[in-house]
């Protein structure tokens, strides 16, 4: 029997744990069941508008396609989160729980 590593549950686990040994205030953003593909999801739309109200110091995914599907739709999601860092403390940026990263 295999076993499914990658599941919506899975993915909140590795968010909370990183959050915790990082000392983050974690705040989740989730859209189950609708594909990355699309940016108008609910969530998503929620999380940027926190991003522009200078609510969120640093988004956490545990894989950069979670947050979007298209190459262009994360660049223009990483310019949001530098213009809204230069607005503010310069701290936004996104940050892949797994290791990977993009930071300024």
């Amino acid at each position: 029997m295999q076993v499914e590593r990658d599941t919506l549950q899975n993915r909140m686990q590795v968010l909370e744990a990183y959050a915790a040994a990082h000392v983050l205030d974690l705040h989740l953003y989730r859209n189950k069941g609708i594909s990355a593909k699309v940016t108008d999801r609910p969530d998503l739309q929620r999380l940027i508008a926190d991003v522009r109200a200078g609510h969120i110091r640093c988004a956490l995914v545990t894989k950069l396609h979670h947050i979007s599907r298209s190459l262009i739709d994360l660049l223009e999601l990483m310019r949001l989160f530098e213009e809204q860092g230069a607005k503010n403390d310069g701290t936004r940026y996104m940050r892949a729980a797994g290791g990977y990263g993009i930071a300024p």
